[in-house]
């Protein structure tokens, strides 16, 4: 019980060091000590343990206040790697991501599979993706999945895309690839991404609103990712806006996802502009882009009914929690401000004023690769605590 203590203390205090390295970006021993509250010597010991796992370099000396120059201390951002996935889209997306969130190598597949068949193609991903990693450097892997994920147990309890239910996804991708896996929602790695990567670190309160072919908001509260009792906090987009409405893949009617999805929009876009029949869902996007750039009064019609949809889903998002900040990502937010404008007018029509004029609506600068930048940021965060 001692020696499990002592291991348990000594795990503790390497990783406060190592993320107290991470958030200065250079310091010396001596203010690891003083900003830890840690002992010199127990510092200077945990500290060589951290260079020798390549995890912290020496990089060059401090100003002198007296005596010998400080020598000053870096984590070595690509001394781990770690491979991002990305569930969620009509294609799976992967990259293998440093410690900075930097991503150095990335891949997609299409992928219009179901059941074991997209498990398969997942591996395949990932197979392609661990050859360009050293086995020393490989950290491990995280997966943004759709759905419902409990991340604790490492299960994807729902996911309507791929007719998952109750798929111990990390238990089979660490059988196959013999390294640690993490899968969370992918909403939810996206607000991790964004809360470490995108916004004024100061914050601790975040909402992430994920637009693409589904619709699901991840949350921050408090520093962390908060999933819900039963793991599904944030799933809005299967939350009834019209009553009666089009049929939802979920089996309900009306749902968020109809009208405001990717695919919600490309259906709207398809009644209104005939020659976007047969186009893909990208495809109609990147039409109605280009036509809502040419001022064309029906594409900023189906653009502002957008922006109206998710303003009300905002609006219940700050009524109920009062968050200050929150996100649009994922492909729909290149709308723009055409889309962010009336989503803002909206949410202030729906929610008290006072609740209101507290938030903020912004669209994330992450890009695509937000969902692979989170996963790998919640597998960081787990093995080595650097958040």
């Amino acid at each position: 019980m001692k020696k499990s203590t002592h291991e348990l203390t000594k795990l503790n205090n390497t990783r406060l060091i190592l993320r107290t390295v991470y958030t200065a970006g250079t310091i010396s021993r001596a203010d690891i000590a003083r900003v830890t509250k840690l002992t010199p010597t127990t510092v200077s010991d945990l500290v060589e343990g951290l260079i020798q796992d390549r995890l912290v370099d020496e990089v060059g000396t401090g100003v002198s206040i007296g005596g010998k120059p400080p020598t000053l201390l870096s984590v070595n951002d690509e001394s781990r790697l770690t491979i991002g996935i990305d569930l969620a889209d009509h294609e799976l997306h992967g990259a293998v991501v440093d410690l900075r969130g930097r991503i150095q190598v990335s891949k997609s597949v299409a992928c219009d599979q179901t059941g074991e068949q997209a498990i398969a193609l997942t591996k395949d991903l990932i197979r392609d993706l661990v050859a360009q990693v050293s086995p020393e450097q490989l950290l491990g892997i995280g997966l943004g999945s759709p759905g419902l994920v409990s991340t604790n147990e490492g299960i994807v309890r729902r996911a309507v895309k791929y007719h998952w239910d109750e798929i111990p996804l990390q238990q089979i991708l660490e059988r196959e690839f013999k390294v640690p896996v993490v899968v969370a929602n992918d909403s939810q790695v996206a607000a991790l991404a964004e809360y470490h990567y995108g916004i004024d670190p100061n914050e601790e309160n975040l909402v992430l609103i994920k637009v693409g072919e589904g619709i699901s908001a991840g949350l921050v509260i408090g520093c962390t990712i908060f999933a819900g009792d039963g793991h599904g906090a944030g799933e809005i987009g299967h939350i009834c806006v019209v009553p009666n409405g089009i049929p939802c893949r979920c089996g309900h009617n009306g749902c968020l996802e109809t009208v405001a999805s990717l695919r919600g929009i490309a259906q709207a876009v398809r009644v209104v502009f005939p020659e976007a029949e047969g186009l893909s869902n990208d495809a109609v996007l990147e039409m109605l882009l280009h036509s809502a750039a040419q001022r064309n009064s029906r594409s900023l019609q189906i653009i502002h009914r957008v922006g109206e949809y998710l303003g009300v889903a905002a609006a219940n998002i700050v009524g109920l929690l009062n968050i200050h900040k929150i996100v649009l990502a994922g492909p729909v937010s290149l709308l723009g401000e055409d889309l962010l404008a009336p989503m803002v007018d909206s949410m202030k029509v729906n929610v008290l004023d006072v609740l209101s004029n507290q938030s903020q609506i912004s669209i994330s600068q992450l890009g695509n690769n937000i969902v692979q930048i989170g996963a790998a940021a919640l597998v960081q965060q787990s093995i080595l605590g650097l958040f």
